[in-house]
């Protein structure tokens, strides 16, 4: 059942999530984080100041916005992120966006808060992305496993041996049990073929041990009910992790976790080492290695505005200053020169 019919970890859901959102309505920003004064969250995310920002970077005032759009709606539908610094919720989207090449839109990265900063962070979909696109893979993927696909280990190479269901409707009805991940190198690196297989309970193990934002046991109670309501709904929307077993944020970080340990284990080229290891420590410690923040950093000067638009936390009123008067010089005195004795000293630039 789900949580708005008031039965299941949710408890009743429904009724305590509308009584939130009628107190701090999902328009508006809260002040721990966001601009003085509470402005909407669409006043910020699609102001001059934001679209502009974005646009630099991209270089295409519709593609910014469409950027901002789907990040106002993520923002929305994620009270922690409404209480993060707007410019790192933007600097995120942009590390994903111009840093990755990668969608917000179509799930290749996500926007995660950490205290009151929040960070990009890959998708299963993104990092396979990625790995296609260095052109050392002809193929990579991440599958979840049902009760009964699993036959065991190769004796011979430890590989797992998997027999898929065939009939997809069946295959639906059955209990995930584990995660499958593999790669075939390209036909430059001999199309060398890697698998791994993890169960489910060495998944959440594993994210307990290395992850900032999750906690296996916070997550059992919350699966067998005993968090419920609108403190659960707040764990769901705050990680994937939190999902139930069968919601695709909880598959694809599943997905993720097993695709990484095969790409640590295996060959992977410089760049995707890098990829992994900036996502780990981002997991780890909640501060990715590369802060957002760089990006904007190499921005060109923003060009002046002259539209009319509320003034955001991304932008403030140009204030004129007038030109300096042009200063005196007095004429160049010609150097001494130099006694024939004295000793020039050697520059290796020389």
């Amino acid at each position: 059942m789900r949580a708005d019919e008031g039965i299941g970890p949710y408890g009743k859901g429904k009724e305590r999530i509308m009584a939130y959102q009628q107190r701090k309505p999902s328009n508006q920003i809260v002040p721990a984080g966001g601009p003085e004064g509470g402005q909407k969250l669409s006043t910020v995310y699609l102001g001059n100041g934001a679209v502009d920002l974005v646009k630099r970077a991209i270089g295409d005032e519709k593609a910014a916005r469409r950027v901002l759009t789907t990040v106002l709606t993520v923002v929305q539908n994620n009270t922690k992120l409404q209480e993060c610094d707007p410019k790192s919720v933007i600097n995120a989207a942009l590390d994903g966006e111009v840093s990755k090449n990668l969608s917000l839109s179509n799930g290749e990265y996500y926007i995660i808060p950490y205290k009151q900063t929040a960070s990009m962070q890959l998708s299963v979909r993104g990092l396979e992305k990625l790995c296609l696109r260095s052109r050392a893979y002809a193929d990579v993927g991440a599958f979840d496993v049902r009760d009964g696909e699993f036959k065991g280990l190769d004796p011979r190479t430890r590989r797992p041996i998997m027999e898929w269901i065939t009939d997809l409707e069946t295959r639906e009805q059955l209990p995930i049990i584990g995660y499958y991940a593999f790669y075939e190198l390209s036909e430059k690196y001999n199309n060398m073929f890697r698998s791994v297989y993890w169960t489910h309970n060495m998944i959440l193990n594993h994210a307990n041990r290395h992850s900032n934002a999750f906690n296996l046991e916070t997550y059992n109670r919350l699966i067998g009910g005993e968090i419920q309501g609108w403190d659960a709904e707040k764990l769901r929307r705050g990680s994937p992790w939190y999902g139930e077993p069968l919601d695709m944020g909880h598959r694809s970080m599943c997905e993720k976790t097993v695709m990484k340990q095969l790409l640590k284990s295996g060959w992977a080229p410089k760049e995707i080492n890098e990829i992994v290891d900036q996502d780990d420590a981002l997991e780890r410690t909640g501060e990715p290695i590369i802060r957002p923040e760089d990006i904007v950093a190499t921005f060109p000067p923003a060009t002046p505005d002259t539209r009319e638009a509320p003034v955001s936390d991304f932008e403030a009123p140009e204030e004129k200053v007038p030109a300096p008067a042009p200063k005196k010089t007095a004429p160049a005195k010609e150097a001494p020169e130099k006694p024939a004795d004295e000793e020039v000293p050697f520059s290796m630039f020389d």
